[in-house]
């Protein structure tokens, strides 16, 4: 089976996407399938493209204008997979979106689409993007063969927009097991933390749906109820690194607050290790892979319910709050760091929670079925015969 991925973004910035489809192509190349990844340059680093598979064929297109990453080779490089059975499409808002759609309706391709839950229009560029519903938008996602939620809640998205339940297919995000967690005391020392201070983390792009500006006030207090709390913050700048500096300048906490840039293999999984409890406040977010990770290293979690991991209340995993409840989330943070047996339980619960739920063993055989049925509907569906 021949299948293309299409992302426009491949870089280490672009977090959970680029992370997910670099491990599903590796997993995949070690089995029958003939792959290839286009993308682009805007934003490419070394993190991820020197550690795919040599047998993944790649195909990185020259960017324009930026951010809007105007791809004007796309359709001249998409004739080299006329013969291709698949196209993944990894992204909604996108002009490789555009392209690939119409180049697998001319084609008779069938195509999959991975939203990673950001078709909702949340917080900016509403104008802009209703306009790309209204002329690409909804057509690419009427006319995927199938669609990937993340969680329920992307599923019941997809529901109300009329979509056949029957080509939405429910498939995690996972993430891998590690046998090396980390070594605690490296990160702490390099922090200067004490055994007693405890280290509250948040680990993912920083970007205003994080929540981090409605998340720092409130660690504010927390700390003065609990003293000698500390909270690092880990990630790349995805445009909002410098708003956050001005609300820990504001209330004074740049000795409590550690702003340490992103961390990657080893490292990131120290600071994993280092810490007492895991935080992601985000306004939306699609089951973050981060939080995933924290759960493996033993943290528990403290996240917002439109972070799709409604798992964490099930296994007793840490706290789900909603957007916004700062005593909601003041409450979680206190009782978590004044109870240590309950922040234990919690760890271990929310370790159990990954192993059960959201491991790539588990992950890669839901996206093989799902491959196997676009490819069965290649010929069926399209009667091009066998």
């Amino acid at each position: 089976m021949k299948i293309l991925f299409a992302i426009p973004g491949f870089g280490a910035l672009f977090g959970g996407p680029t992370n997910q489809v670099f491990h599903i192509l590796n997993l995949l190349s070690e089995m029958q399938y003939e792959l290839a990844l286009i993308t682009c340059d805007y934003k490419l680093d070394n993190f991820y493209i020197p550690r795919l598979n040599k047998k993944i064929k790649l195909e990185v297109l020259k960017n324009k204008f930026g951010s809007y990453r105007y791809l004007p080779d796309l359709r001249e490089a998409l004739n080299i997979y006329k013969d291709y059975d698949i196209i993944h499409l990894h992204s909604y808002w996108s002009y490789m979106n555009i392209v690939c759609h119409r180049f697998c309706l001319e084609n008779r391709l069938p195509y999959i689409l991975s939203a990673y839950y950001t078709t909702p229009i949340i917080l900016r560029n509403y104008l802009t993007k209703s306009v790309f519903n209204m002329f690409w938008g909804n057509k690419i996602i009427n006319d995927a063969d199938y669609i990937i939620a993340l969680s329920s809640d992307e599923e019941i998205l997809y529901n109300k927009r009329g979509i056949d339940k029957k080509k939405i297919a429910r498939i995690p995000v996972a993430v891998q097991t590690v046998s090396h967690i980390g070594k605690e005391n490296i990160f702490r020392e390099t922090l200067g933390l004490k055994q007693r201070e405890k280290l509250i983390l948040f680990l993912s792009r920083i970007n205003k749906k994080k929540g981090l500006d409605w998340f720092i006030p409130v660690f504010s207090k927390v700390k003065d109820r609990v003293p000698g709390t500390k909270l690092a913050i880990v990630g790349s700048d995805d445009g909002y690194l410098a708003c956050v500096k001005k609300v820990v300048e504001k209330l004074c906490l740049k000795k409590d607050v550690f702003l340490l840039g992103p961390v990657f293999g080893d490292e990131k999984w120290d600071i994993y290790s280092s810490a007492d409890i895991f935080v992601l406040p985000s306004i939306s977010d699609a089951v973050p892979a981060a939080a995933l990770e924290a759960s493996i290293a033993g943290l528990p979690l403290i996240i917002t319910r439109t972070c799709g991991i409604p798992e964490v209340t099930t296994y007793n995993a840490g706290f789900e709050i909603d957007y916004g409840d700062s005593n909601a989330l003041g409450n979680a943070l206190i009782a978590l760091l004044k109870d240590d047996t309950l922040r234990k339980k919690c760890g271990e619960n929310a370790k159990r929670m990954v192993l059960d739920n959201f491991t790539w063993d588990k992950v890669i055989k839901m996206y093989e079925e799902i491959y196997e049925k676009a490819f069965v509907s290649k010929y069926l569906n399209r009667g091009n015969g066998y």
